[in-house]
């Protein structure tokens, strides 16, 4: 089900797919705020646009509701990121990674691990495809690196 609702007075558009509501607040060409809720009682809307002020509003909403998404991969990108961080300055500490080695391996995974916190997991998964390294230490995580890019990809991304 998608319906959308538009205010000419307070430029404000909501679109509900299924059971998702996103809020945003448009100047005459890009959203300046986005708010998204968990609506159960979409029964409750009443339409208060036209049909062709709905026809106008669609392409807008389509890139609202792909932001969102965006938003989200980003956000598990950061979490990622801060995770690899975390194993990596831990492995130090508990002596299992030599210093230099966890240098090495920072500046080989750096340029896909900025990829993954803007977002880009599926660039990631294909830049990463042929990533090896001579270390096996080095190997043995960029390894595990592709694995949950790889797995994140697939559990993520509309084939």
């Amino acid at each position: 089900m998608y319906k959308t609702i538009f205010n000419k007075e307070t430029k404000l558009t909501k679109s509900i797919l299924k059971h998702k509501e996103l809020t945003a607040e448009w100047t005459d060409k890009e959203p300046t705020g986005i708010k998204s809720v968990w609506n159960e009682e979409l029964n409750d809307w009443e339409e208060t646009a036209s049909q062709s002020e709905i026809d106008l509003k669609q392409r807008d909403n389509a890139l609202l509701l792909t932001l969102e998404v965006y938003q989200t991969y980003k956000f598990d990108g950061n979490a990622y990121y801060d995770l690899i961080q975390a194993k990596i300055a831990l492995a130090v500490n508990t002596g299992n990674l030599i210093i230099s080695i966890a240098f090495q391996l920072e500046s080989i995974i750096k340029p896909y691990m900025d990829k993954v916190k803007s977002g880009d997991w599926a660039t990631t998964n294909y830049l990463m495809q042929n990533l090896t390294d001579d270390n096996t230490i080095i190997q043995d995580w960029i390894d595990e690196i592709k694995l949950h890019i790889n797995n994140y990809h697939s559990n993520n991304y509309k084939k």
